[in-house]
This record gives structure tokens, C-alpha cells and sequence, in this order.
């Protein structure tokens, strides 16, 4: 993963266990553990290795700590503990889901856990259980190149996955990753990176074979976009 922004700590202390606490409910699958984190309105109760091994910061922030607030709502935060649970990463999940577990790993330092991450996704993408078209939407709003970069490197015609991003099969040079071949609905889903579209025409007009070439090219021209602050209108 990209190399983690400088941030303030995403935790506060909770040494209460008075009526605070009581406004919140115990998560059924996280209920032991000797430390409890609080998220929205959730109480999760982990064991410490769990954060331990998983987040440099965390291991900073909870250590010698029994309960701890997070500033994560608690759907991100259970995404979170099954990931350093298990390994596991549910590729059915909407992609604003998984963009907030990986924004979240970023914020954490989790850069063991999020290189594991992206080896199960990569595992997946090549055994057709996760479509190109939505590892790169989820590439974007999570703003991780080698998610966008490993999407880039595949042919997207025949892959399973959601239907959003199916696209007919079409004889001679196909790239699904034009935005010329896209069904309105997934034009819909990305109106919120009007760069990444723009970059995206501008980098398969020019090159038809989705692979390490177009992934560099679309990287220099996504920055380009951003910086120039490409609008909606030139897409």
C-alpha cells in the first residue's frame, strides 16, 4: 500500500464504565477479549494481539489502555478485525465499504496487513471472482495506486462479478476499461472522479491492451488531472 499519511491518533480513552457505556451494544461475534473498543454505537471486546500484530499505531495508542474509543464507524471496524482475524476480504461488499476499510488501514499503518490484503485481492482478480472495472472504482475512492495499477493489468471482458460491470463480449480490439464501452449505470457510480474518467479516455485512445503500459499512463495522466483540476465537462 501507499505509504501512510501523517495523522493524529484515531483513538481517545474511554476509562468509564458508567452510564456512557451503557449506550452501547456488545457486538455478538466480538465479545472476548481483554480490550474493549468502542465504535459508533458498538462495543467490540478484542484480544490485544489482534491490534498488536496488525497496526503499528494501534499497538501505540491501546497499549496498557482497556477501552478505547475509535473515531470508525463500527461496520468499518468489524471489516477491520475479520481482515486480521482471518485474512479474509469479502469482494461481494460495495465498493464504498471496501474503500473505507482500506482508507482505514492506511490512517492505521497496517502496511503487513494491507500488502496480505491486496495479495487475496490480486488472488481473487485472477481467478475471476472480482471484476477489473470495480477493483479500479474501488482503487479510486479508496486512493491506492496498486489497486487502480493491479486492475489496469487485467482484461475485464468475462470476469465475474457485479453486475455494474459486466460488459458484452465484442470481437477485435475491446477494452472495457474505455469509458466509451461503459454501461450508464457504473458512468453513475464514478461521476464523483470526473479526473479519473477524463484520464482514463484520454489513456485508452491510445492504447487498446490493458497492461503495465496503460497503468503508467493512466497514473501520469490521473496526476496530471488533478492537478489541472480537469472538469466534468472535458470527460
Amino acid at each position: 500500500m501507499a505509504p501512510p499519511r501523517a495523522a493524529a491518533s484515531p483513538t481517545h480513552p474511554a476509562a468509564t464504565t458508567g452510564p456512557e457505556e451503557e449506550r452501547y451494544t456488545d457486538d455478538p461475534h466480538w465479545n472476548k477479549g481483554n480490550i474493549v473498543l468502542l465504535a459508533g454505537d458498538t462495543r467490540f471486546r478484542v484480544p490485544d494481539y489482534l491490534l498488536y500484530w496488525s497496526s503499528p499505531l494501534l499497538t501505540r495508542t491501546c497499549y496498557g489502555q482497556r477501552m478505547i474509543k475509535l473515531e470508525r464507524d463500527a461496520s468499518t471496524l468489524r471489516l477491520f478485525l475479520i481482515l486480521a482475524a482471518t485474512l479474509r476480504v469479502d469482494f461481494t461488499l460495495p465498493v464504498p465499504a471496501l474503500a473505507s476499510l482500506f482508507r482505514l488501514l492506511t490512517a492505521w499503518e497496517c502496511n503487513t496487513l494491507g500488502a496480505l490484503a491486496i495479495e487475496r485481492i490480486d488472488a481473487a482478480l485472477r481467478g475471476n471472482l472480482v471484476h477489473p472495472l470495480k477493483l479500479l472504482h474501488l482503487g479510486l475512492a479508496a486512493d491506492c495506486e496498486p489497486l487502480r495499477v493491479m486492475a489496469l493489468c487485467f482484461t475485464a471482458p468475462g470476469n465475474v462479478g457485479e453486475p455494474l460491470y459486466h460488459t458484452p463480449q465484442r470481437g477485435g480490439a475491446w477494452n472495457a476499461f474505455s469509458p466509451d464501452n461503459w454501461p450508464f449505470a457504473l458512468w453513475e457510480t464514478l461521476d464523483a472522479f470526473p479526473a479519473a474518467v477524463w484520464a482514463l479516455a484520454k489513456a485508452t485512445s491510445v492504447s487498446f491492451t490493458p497492461g503495465e503500459a496503460l497503468a503508467e499512463l493512466f497514473e501520469r495522466l490521473y496526476a496530471e488531472a488533478q492537478g489541472t483540476r480537469v472538469p466534468a465537462a472535458t470527460r
